[in-house]
């Protein structure tokens, strides 16, 4: 595969419940600040944010289990 290394990882944690209950996705860019031109193909509905290496931090992941726990109580 040819590429002109112009490519950045990013993190997507998702989940569906064990009852079928999609969640939405948390997408991470890498990025100090975080850039609304990263969004040219937004993903509706999802939660963005960045880390300064692009991979989930505790902040990132406490914010998405705080999302879930919300989303899936009875």
């Amino acid at each position: 595969m040819l590429s002109d290394g112009n490519r950045q990882l990013i993190t997507v944690i998702e989940c569906i419940s064990a009852a079928g209950q999609l969640l939405r996705p948390t997408i991470l860019f890498k990025g100090k600040t975080f850039q609304n031109r990263w969004l040219t193909d937004r993903i509706k509905p999802a939660r963005y944010g960045n880390t300064e290496n692009g991979w989930t931090n505790d902040v990132e992941g406490l914010a998405w289990a705080n999302d879930f726990v919300e989303k899936t109580k009875p």
